[in-house]
């Protein structure tokens, strides 16, 4: 009798995180949470930037109104505002919204064909880590965007619960193997990417 069955009595009982994952991909070091959080960062900035000529519009539409308004006085009813012009803010507006919705609708194309070729968005191509599949086959639009990203954001829409589920996905990120529950939705997991 070589082993003994009643040394590890009182540890708490384990599961092994890795059952299922592919000889392949097992050997692949998950990526950091740092990085991780980091990667998320830069996409989202990347996507935010169509839409700094709105807030630029945005941001000069309510300074002015605000200074006008202390113009005319703060015990005075304000019911005309001059400014621009109506029609000419009104498409400045409108122009920018536009122009910044197909900016990030562009960009978000480009970020999942990305992923779905590569398995790296921007941001985890320049922190060098990559999304893989757990069971070691390809990575597919599906699973890299469908599953991975658009089926959290649809869950995440619903009031309150919504707002449980992103919390919990960012939690799971504290788990050993480092999946959050996106990463569960869609059988991946992040990891470093070896070149």
């Amino acid at each position: 009798m070589d082993k003994d069955y009643f040394a590890d009595a009182y540890s708490p009982p384990g599961s092994d995180v890795n059952a299922g994952v592919s000889a392949g991909a097992q050997g692949a070091e998950p990526a950091g949470r740092g990085t991780r959080l980091t990667a998320a960062t830069l996409d989202g900035l990347l996507i935010s930037v169509p839409l700094l000529p709105l807030l630029a519009v945005g941001i000069y539409y309510g300074v002015r109104t605000q200074l006008e308004a202390a113009r005319t006085g703060m015990g005075e009813k304000v019911t005309e505002v001059p400014f621009v012009g109506t029609s000419e803010l009104t498409i400045l507006l409108v122009g920018a919204a536009v122009i910044g919705f197909i900016g990030a609708l562009g960009i978000a194309i480009y970020q999942w064909t990305l992923i779905a070729r590569t398995g790296q968005s921007l941001g985890k191509k320049w922190t060098d880590i990559r999304i893989e599949r757990i069971d070691g086959s390809r990575l597919t639009f599906g699973t890299g965007v469908v599953l991975r990203n658009w089926v959290p954001k649809v869950m995440g829409a619903f009031p309150y619960l919504g707002m449980l589920f992103h919390l919990v996905d960012c939690l799971f990120i504290f788990r050993e193997d480092r999946r959050c529950l996106h990463d569960l939705i869609a059988g991946t997991r992040v990891v470093r990417h070896q070149r």
